[in-house]
């Protein structure tokens, strides 16, 4: 049975559980047992993402990962996923509005695009 803060995912990298961790300068991706960072991802390598019930009742959230031009998903499962899902858009939120901001500082752009 997989432990309530632990998630597993998609990614042959990040085999077995691992810890997810979310901060100002994107997700990290933590082996369970030693808390080592195996991956990270800066909030300007989201693209999107979005939550997914499965017929059995696990939920799983995927992470698109990359560009506009290319792009991986990364599914993740965890009993946590309802909560994960918010809390990443909130980040990335702020993240896209500081990048903004910092645009609009540094070149004088103001634009209608929004990030997400």
């Amino acid at each position: 049975m997989q432990e309530r803060n632990t998630l597993t995912t998609s990614d042959p990298t990040l085999q077995g559980h691992s810890l997810l961790a979310v901060n100002k300068r994107g997700i990290s991706f933590l082996d369970h047992v030693t808390k080592v960072v195996l991956q990270e991802f800066p909030y300007g390598m989201i693209v999107s993402t979005r939550m997914l019930r499965s017929q059995d009742g696990k939920q799983f959230f995927d992470i698109k990962l990359g560009s506009l031009l290319q792009q991986a998903i990364l599914r993740c499962e965890t009993p946590c996923g309802r909560e994960i899902g918010p809390l990443l858009r909130k980040y990335i939120n702020l993240w896209a509005e500081q990048q903004k901001e910092l645009d609009e500082e540094t070149y004088g752009i103001t634009h209608g695009l929004s990030y997400l």
